[in-house]
C-alpha cells in the first residue's frame, strides 16, 4: 500500500514538473519561482522521462532560449 502511495505521489509531481517545463517553454521565460522549484526537483531520484524534461529546459536557458525574469524589491513610497 506505501509504494502505491508513493507512486501516485511520484505520478502527481511528475505531471506537475511537466506542467511547469511546458509552460516555461511556451512563455520563453521563467521566474525565480519556478526555477526554484524545478531546482528542488532537480534533486529527487526522477524517472528518465523527467530527467530528460529538465536537460531540455536547462538546455533552453543555456542557449537562451529561454530567459531568466528577475524581480526587483519594491522600494516603498515616501
Amino acid at each position: 500500500m506505501v509504494s502505491t502511495l508513493n507512486d501516485r505521489i511520484g505520478s502527481v509531481e511528475s505531471h506537475q514538473l511537466e506542467a511547469y517545463i511546458r509552460s516555461v517553454l511556451q512563455q520563453r521565460e521563467i521566474l525565480p519561482g519556478m526555477e526554484a522549484q524545478l531546482q528542488r526537483w532537480s534533486f529527487q531520484k526522477l524517472s528518465e522521462r523527467d530527467q530528460k524534461l529538465l536537460d531540455l529546459l536547462q538546455d533552453a536557458i543555456e542557449t537562451g532560449y529561454v530567459r531568466r525574469i528577475t524581480v526587483s524589491p519594491v522600494e516603498p513610497i515616501s
